[in-house]
């Protein structure tokens, strides 16, 4: 896992979201969070805007944790 990838998703939850950083850590999936399906779609566009169109992030899927998506993006580059 890729820590600026892990560290862009996690800002960018809290920031987003409103979520506390402290409840944020790579083992929990986005469902664990309370982000469904809708929020990953807006989640997408800012990695997208902040890394570039490396893969679909409409592959990640609620159940992902977020260390599974930081090595997915990564894998994708």
């Amino acid at each position: 896992m890729s820590t600026t990838t892990y560290d862009l998703i996690a800002k960018e939850l809290a920031q987003t979201f409103g979520l506390d950083p402290a409840e944020i850590s790579p083992s929990r999936s986005f469902a664990d969070l309370g982000i469904d399906s809708l929020a990953l779609v807006e989640l997408s566009v800012i990695v997208r805007t902040e890394l570039g169109p490396r893969m679909n992030l409409s592959d990640i899927v609620p159940n992902t944790t977020l260390a599974e998506a930081a090595d997915m993006i990564e894998g994708a580059a």
